[in-house]
């Protein structure tokens, strides 16, 4: 396999792939943050023994539309008129969990004729860019993630409702195969960090947000029919832009089984 990167920071695409070199993806992807593979087209099934070769993944049927019928852990997900898109919003995939998802592996299946790119930001790089004295403090702490059930489809709340809906995280975390430091917040998920008054978690984490969004540390990445992104979601976020509306986007996702995350040596 030969990796070409998508952004000074990280991301790459990935040619010469085959089921043979499955097993390098995970240090790879560990390492680059988000691995793409420009008109894989895959099927489901391949999609799930890809995401297999990762880890454990997730029998995590979306809500509303659910599964690919003979590969229950791909979850179909399909934004149109009907279905507005609503996940244009930072995240980190079910922070709110006290073992958020590792990997995810995204296919896109119909693509709108124009827009509907995912945005990934490096929450390593946006650590990395923080003065000394910002890292020191961010060491120490811990934030509290909510699933904001306010917000959501009310099929998911109430499945929610049966399980996690609340974990506390460090701020940041270690990536155990790379031992580098990553910020462990995103604007959806993240409410309050711990030990700080109300004005005092939420300036930090205002400023730990408008920070990690920045383009400086992004990449962005434009859907063909048939593309595979795979990324690390302890250590990026992202947002899908929801410029395509009422065009029809269809995409399926799998989730790997998490980890708690490691956090970062104080001192």
């Amino acid at each position: 396999m030969n990796f070409t990167p998508l952004s000074p920071h990280f991301g790459a695409t990935v040619s010469g792939f085959t089921q043979q070199s499955v097993d390098t993806l995970r240090g790879a992807l560990a390492r680059y943050g988000v691995l793409a593979i420009r008109g894989a087209r895959c099927t489901a099934q391949e999609q799930a023994a890809l995401a297999a070769a990762l880890g454990e993944p997730l029998i995590d049927p979306h809500p509303r539309f659910g599964h690919v019928e003979d590969a229950p852990c791909v979850s179909v997900i399909i934004n149109d008129a009907d279905n507005p898109p609503d996940i244009n919003v930072w995240h980190s995939d079910t922070s709110y969990l006290s073992e958020p998802a590792t990997f995810c592996v995204l296919r896109s299946v119909e693509t709108p004729p124009a827009g509907g790119d995912t945005l990934w930001v490096s929450m390593t790089a946006a650590f990395d860019a923080l003065s000394a004295p910002v890292q020191a403090l961010l060491r120490g702490l811990r934030a509290e993630h909510r699933l904001p059930l306010d917000s959501v489809p009310p099929q998911l709340a109430r499945r929610a409702l049966d399980g996690e809906t609340l974990a506390v995280h460090p701020v940041v975390r270690r990536i155990p195969e790379t031992g580098r430091e990553a910020l462990f917040v995103n604007r959806h998920y993240t409410k309050r960090i711990e030990g700080l008054g109300r004005t005092e978690s939420a300036g930090l984490l205002r400023m730990l947000f408008e920070h990690a969004e920045s383009a400086d540390f992004q990449l962005r990445w434009q859907w063909q029919t048939g593309d595979v992104v795979m990324w690390d979601n302890r250590q990026t976020q992202h947002f899908a832009a929801a410029d395509y509306f009422p065009h029809r986007r269809v995409m399926h996702r799998v989730a790997l089984r998490g980890e708690v995350p490691v956090a970062a040596a104080h001192g």
